[in-house]
């Protein structure tokens, strides 16, 4: 039977079944329909139980549903610890069919201190396993009192979790709020915070933790967490991914107040805002550690307790278009520093130390001032970005200038992840499109892309008859990884298909648009 996540390849699929017979645009037309049917044979049948009306418990009707089928949750307060174990199911509440994010209070899932609050175990798919919608509170683990991941890739979206512990006192406790390991989950638009590590020194990150892993944590609010050794944000060991658009303020912890980047890591970290952290000992906002090579893009780091806004010690970071005020950087390695604005000021390439005249760093507005916008006065670190940078969005709350990138967080391509080309810093190794997020979804969602080279691509999205609704991009792209937004508001609820193809390869995953 064909899976939602199979190569969906109409060459293959043609010299499977008929050879290299020459075929008519419409008998390819036909077998593109046969295709899409085959695939609802094996979606079409999928199931919404409800929660208290189907099953008492969570749990129960996890446990009672098949591949596919969606688990949702009515308000309520339920005492559990949530397994999930299978692929592609879908697990909210009435956020997910509303859009209305009251819901995510209103549905709390509760730990009782009797361990994790959901673990995720052996789930892949990149993101079609779904939690959303929840406060996820009061959980107590070793590894993940909110959320553990073991070689898991759910989709994390939409969640308040919060009050959760990881404690092992003379053990080691990793990753209060979520927990990963092995695991390229997508931590989306959370807020994650009053969530605590404690185990002396052998405990890391009050909020996020990932191991061996390639997690993409984007759009979070990671607050007033507390590590009592490493990563009081966010830590990454022996790790990749993406770290981006996410406010990290208040977090505390002896290293890395707001994020831990250590032991051979060289995640992606843009257009992220890290405030008001605290670290006893380096790197209130950032802390880089044992061989790691981050490439740090448009962030602003500023404010942070102790002064020390970024720390290295024996790597290698690349910092690039960011601002790092009201507090300094310092460490030992080979640092890559261009075009920054740095409190104390260090030799580079295109980097000034004035002051960056931010909105309102006070109350956490950390836009820069322009006189078009209403401000008093223009910011020094408008169009003062790396040269080959350009904001593509140009209004008040994002690009400024004229087109070169600014500095800072509002600065540079936020509509997609960063290609990253000639100036040597990493692309991706292999071509790969990811699960759409979040999925289900009312009414837009994001579609990402990974190109190892530059090449022309194809992505379209089609419905369950195989008829295609829309054509996201079809050009030359440049290697790197790319996002696009579809906006489905004028087409009915319902399972469609996103099809990509580029340098002769081509695939297909299922979504499905709950109004």
């Amino acid at each position: 039977m064909i899976q939602g996540s199979a190569i969906f390849d109409k060459k293959r699929l043609l010299r499977v079944l008929i050879g290299k017979i020459p075929l008519t645009e419409m008998l390819m037309k036909i077998l593109l329909s046969a295709l899409a049917l085959a695939l609802l044979v094996s979606f079409g049948h999928t199931t919404t139980i409800h929660v208290p009306g189907d099953s008492a418990t969570i749990q129960a009707g996890i446990y009672g549903a098949a591949n596919g089928d969606t688990v949702l949750v009515q308000p309520g307060t339920y005492t559990e610890n949530i397994s999930v174990s299978m692929n592609n199911i879908v697990l909210g509440s009435l956020f997910l069919t509303t859009g209305d994010t009251s819901y995510i209070s209103q549905t709390i899932i509760d730990g009782d201190s009797s361990g994790p609050v959901v673990a995720f175990q052996s789930v892949g798919w990149d993101g079609a396993t779904v939690i959303s919608g929840f406060t996820i509170q009061n959980g107590l683990y070793t590894h993940g009192g909110g959320i553990h991941c073991d070689n898991a890739k759910p989709l994390i979206s939409h969640n308040h979790i919060i009050s959760n512990r990881s404690d092992a006192r003379d053990e080691v406790a990793h990753g209060a709020g979520i927990f990963c390991e092995s695991s390229d989950a997508m931590i989306i638009e959370n807020e994650i915070r009053d969530n605590s590590s404690l185990g002396g020194t052998h405990n890391y990150a009050g909020g996020i933790y990932c191991e061996y892993s390639n997690p993409l944590i984007e759009g979070n609010v990671i607050e007033n967490n507390s590590s009592q050794n490493v990563g009081g944000g966010i830590c990454l060991l022996n790790s990749g991914g993406v770290i981006r658009s996410n406010t990290i303020s208040g977090n505390r912890s002896r290293y890395g107040g707001a994020m831990s980047i250590g032991v051979f890591s060289d995640p992606t970290i843009c257009f992220n805002i890290m405030y008001n952290n605290e670290a006893v000992g380096m790197g209130d906002g950032l802390d880089i550690f044992e061989y790691s090579s981050p490439v740090i893009i448009n962030n602003v780091i500023a404010n942070n307790n102790n002064h020390l806004g970024i720390y290295w010690d024996n790597s290698s970071p690349v910092i690039k278009n960011t601002i790092v005020w009201g507090n300094t950087v310092y460490g030992d390695g080979t640092p890559d520093i261009t075009y920054c604005d740095i409190e104390g000021g260090y030799d580079g390439l295109g980097n000034i130390e004035i002051e960056p005249r931010f909105r309102d760093p006070e109350n956490g507005d950390f836009h820069l001032m322009t006189t078009d916008c209403g401000s008093p006065y223009d910011s020094p670190c408008i169009d003062e970005g790396h040269p080959d940078d350009i904001d593509l969005v140009l209004n008040c709350q994002r690009g400024l200038g004229a087109s070169i990138a600014d500095m800072g967080a509002y600065g540079g391509n936020n509509e997609l992840p960063l290609d990253i080309d000639e100036e040597g810093l990493p692309v991706p190794e292999y071509l790969f499109l990811r699960q759409n997020y979040p999925n289900p979804f009312n009414p837009i969602t994001r579609i990402s892309f990974s190109l190892p080279k530059a090449c022309r691509a194809a992505l379209e999205i089609y419905n369950i008859t195989g008829q295609k609704v829309v054509t996201l991009v079809d050009k030359n792209l440049r290697a790197g990884t790319h996002e696009f937004a579809w906006d489905a508001g004028g087409v009915a609820s319902g399972i469609y298909f996103y099809r990509l193809e580029a340098d002769e390869y081509a695939t297909t995953r299922k979504m499905i648009l709950l109004k």
